[in-house]
């Protein structure tokens, strides 16, 4: 999965996966991983995203994604929710046979 993909499910810019599967975004509050993502892939403070989703809020009535308070959990609504995407520390031991684990890579320029 690029970048670019997770930032485009993350703020609900694409919907679906290729396969036509709705994509459910599960967001991992106050995490180094929060943190690591939006610096390095989205490009932005997580202030910046708050304010995005209180203005989609009002404006669409579009809400920001699920947010889960750990990486249990967030494997819990990952494996609950067909199509769901998540993002949990590296060194998480995910046995959980109903998720499946993959890896962001950059896009190449």
């Amino acid at each position: 999965i690029t970048y670019k993909s997770i930032a485009d499910f993350y703020y609900k810019l694409k919907s679906e996966w290729p396969n036509g599967k709705a994509v459910r975004f599960i967001d991992k509050k106050s995490s180094a991983e929060r943190a690591f993502l939006f610096k390095t892939i989205f490009k932005k403070t997580e202030d910046d995203a708050d304010r995005f989703w209180i203005g989609q809020k009002l404006y669409t009535g579009d809400r920001a994604p699920m947010q889960s308070p750990s990486d249990q959990m967030t494997l819990q609504f990952v494996a609950a929710f067909k199509g769901a995407i998540g993002y949990v520390s590296s060194d998480m031991q995910i046995k959980n046979k109903d998720v499946k684990v993959i890896k962001a890579r950059e896009e190449i320029p």
